[in-house]
């Protein structure tokens, strides 16, 4: 709820070591932006900012708020990435551009991060005034993702319109580091350009060798797996994978398994309005060939996998948890949540064949796992988002 009682429209959250759940949304009357933190029994925790929630900051002269697309929890707070409205060089044009802030343990906003004075560290993108002004285009950036590296600070993502180029639309990693500041040891001054033109990367993960994983798909709509060098460069040995075959895919998420291994989930056909629409899980090994131990090496397509996907979190049993929606036809719209074991095969133990169903609500933005097996999800309704967990 806001500070007036309306309830958020929640879009992430994240687990802290001590178990508390830290989440962002926006209260749809006002438009601010908020974040939260919950006991693990779900309770507001009221040592945090004003009972339980921190509203971000506004970054704009004319007031807008700092709207939160990622969170992650770091060493020295919890930092928050989203978008900031710019006028650039004074001229008038305003354009969105990637930014962070950070909140400290007791739920205030860390004045000193990034330099800037008031907590908002904003982030130019390197490609000048020939970007098209804010509402003639959509906004330059698009969604921003976030994972913390070994070092503090944080990776993240940018998907923004770039009119030198044909496809238009271009991404970035970005790195900062634990104040705010970009790493200068990360690309060009912190920031790398995805080189596969057109890629719009929607999920990010870093293995144990603080290697990049980046998913997402072509601007042809073909999904896309790739690997990045600590440093930025792209990493020739990793093999790569460009979904064929099937004209609309979307790789929405790439997770790390134990074993050096990585899991996609996959989303085709992912216009709402296709028939086809349906999820997938698909495996790689180290070097990013398809896995022949999982499903053959072929994507896992299931009747019992939500048919829009939204999420993909690994258990400490290595069991894969799939959140998101059902669309079927002359069927009521419900909220999905799947389990399967390490080998691809649904968790008996888990629901019914491996999955929970609850027409209660209609969709699943986020899920993420707590403690070891406890699954903390969002579902979502028409008045507004509520916080939910699954036992076991």
């Amino acid at each position: 709820m806001d500070p007036e009682g309306t309830a958020l429209v929640v879009s992430g959250i994240a687990i802290d070591l001590e178990g508390r759940i830290i989440g962002y949304g926006m209260s749809p009357p006002t438009g601010h932006s908020f974040v939260f933190r919950l006991l693990f029994n779900g309770e507001p925790d009221d040592t945090f900012g004003d009972g339980g929630l921190c509203q971000l900051p506004t970054i704009s002269d004319e007031g807008s708020d700092f709207p939160a697309a990622g969170v992650f929890i770091s060493s020295s707070g919890i930092i928050v990435v989203g978008n900031a409205l710019v006028d650039e060089g004074g001229s008038g044009l305003r354009y969105y551009m990637p930014a962070a802030t950070r909140i400290l343990a007791n739920g205030s906003l860390d004045l000193d991060f990034g330099g800037s004075g008031n907590g908002v560290a904003i982030y130019l993108l390197p490609i000048g005034a020939i970007r098209p002004p804010y509402g003639g285009w959509p906004p330059a950036t698009g969604r921003n993702l976030a994972f913390n590296h070994p070092s503090g600070g944080a990776y993240f993502a940018t998907d923004i319109w770039d009119s030198r180029k044909i496809s238009r639309h271009s991404s970035y990693l970005i790195k900062i580091d634990d104040s705010g500041s970009l790493d200068a040891n990360f690309g060009d001054g912190g920031y790398v350009e995805i080189a596969t033109q057109g890629i719009n990367i929607l999920g990010l993960e870093v293995d144990r060798e603080s290697q990049i994983l980046a998913s997402g798909h072509s601007g042809a709509q073909i999904g896309v797996v790739d690997r990045f060098l600590p440093r930025g460069g792209k990493d020739g040995a990793f093999i790569g994978w460009i979904l064929a075959g099937n004209s609309k895919a979307n790789c929405k998420q790439i997770k790390r398994l134990y074993d050096d291994k990585y899991l996609a989930l996959v989303q085709l056909a992912f216009f709402i309005a296709d028939s086809k629409t349906e999820s997938a899980l698909m495996r790689f090994d180290y070097w990013g060939r398809p896995d022949p131990e999982f499903n053959g090496g072929q994507l896992l397509k299931s009747e019992l996998l939500p048919q829009v996907c939204t999420t993909l979190a690994v258990d400490a049993g290595s069991r894969s948890v799939v959140a998101g929606s059902r669309i079927l036809e002359q069927v009521p719209p419900a909220l999905v949540i799947a389990r399967l074991l390490p080998n691809g095969i649904f968790d008996e133990a888990f629901g019914e064949q491996g999955r929970v169903v609850n027409e209660d609500y209609f969709g699943c933005p986020a899920a993420v796992i707590q403690g070891d097996v406890n699954i903390v999800f969002v579902a979502e309704d028409f008045s507004g988002s509520v916080i939910g967990r699954l036992v076991g």
